[in-house]
C-alpha cells in the first residue's frame, strides 16, 4: 500500500493497521479507501 501512498502495516494474519495523519481531508480518506480496495483487488 505504500506504492500507492498509504502507510499501513499487517498486524496478525487477518488485521490491518493503518497510519493516518491527525488531521485528514476527505480527499485523503477516499486515497486510503482506493488503496485498500485496488490492493486487496491485487491480491485476489
Amino acid at each position: 500500500m505504500l506504492e500507492r501512498g498509504v502507510i499501513a502495516r499487517p498486524i496478525g494474519a487477518s488485521i490491518i493497521a493503518f497510519c493516518p495523519p491527525l488531521v485528514i481531508t476527505d480527499e485523503q480518506l477516499l486515497q486510503c479507501v482506493d488503496a485498500l480496495e485496488s490492493s486487496i483487488a491485487a491480491v485476489r
